[in-house]
């Protein structure tokens, strides 16, 4: 139970800051569990935004490869960015950050003057602040995000060896050579093409569809095309 002496009154804050406090929060935490980038943005304080877009940008070439040219927008777009993010964050955070306001009530916020706090957790708070008439978030985790292993990729030339060996099985046609792109990540359910030319002089696309993280894959299509000019 919140207890407020006389004494301690300013430092306690009314029920009326409590209350809009604890709404921002759950504002705040349900727009993370949502993957809402845009609602999250607007739930920071301007200079948590700036600081939230300089960490996200430099886990680009890292972990989300080169995030700013993804995005397409403004060095400003906190929404965007953190839209990106999300896209390889963990489901589970998602449903932890929604269940951390669940149990939360005026009894885990301390108000000072402008300034609240919020025990999410043992050992985790988050803290706002009053901006005119609005509690935003400042100082929020965001500074623990750490750069993630580079995504995994298609090793082209394995990819070139098998596939080689499984046509010239299938078809009973000589191959030639196999070009199939450098860089592409390991990401189930996408396909990607590769050219293959036969001692013939014909050429064919092969579609290669992911399988899983292995990375297994299938050849879904085989077409024949015309190369000449």
């Amino acid at each position: 139970m919140a207890l407020c002496s006389a004494a301690l009154l300013a430092g306690c804050g009314d029920s009326s800051d409590q209350d809009e406090a604890l709404s921002a929060v759950g504002t705040y935490q349900e727009a993370f569990a949502s993957k809402d980038g845009a609602a999250v943005c607007a739930s920071l304080t301007r200079r948590t935004r700036n600081a939230v877009v300089s960490q996200l940008e430099a886990l680009g070439p890292s972990g989300l490869r080169d995030l700013a040219a993804l995005t397409n927008g403004p060095r400003e777009d906190c929404g965007t960015l953190m839209d990106t993010l999300f896209g390889i964050v963990p489901a589970g955070d998602f449903e932890r950050a929604r269940k951390a306001h669940a149990h939360l009530s005026s009894d885990d916020i301390s108000i000072s003057g402008s300034t609240a706090t919020v025990a999410l957790s043992p050992g985790d708070s988050l803290t706002l602040v009053k901006t005119g008439d609005r509690w935003l978030v400042t100082g929020s985790n965001f500074g623990a995000i750490e750069p993630m292993p580079a995504e995994a990729v298609i090793d082209p030339e394995k990819v070139e060896r098998n596939l080689d060996k499984e046509l010239t099985r299938q078809l009973g046609r000589a191959v030639d050579s196999v070009a199939c792109p450098s860089g592409q990540p390991v990401r189930p359910g996408k396909t990607f093409t590769c050219e293959v030319e036969y001692a013939d002089g014909g050429t064919s696309i092969a579609t290669l569809k992911i399988l899983n993280r292995s990375p297994d894959l299938s050849l879904i299509k085989l077409r024949e095309v015309n190369k000449a000019t």
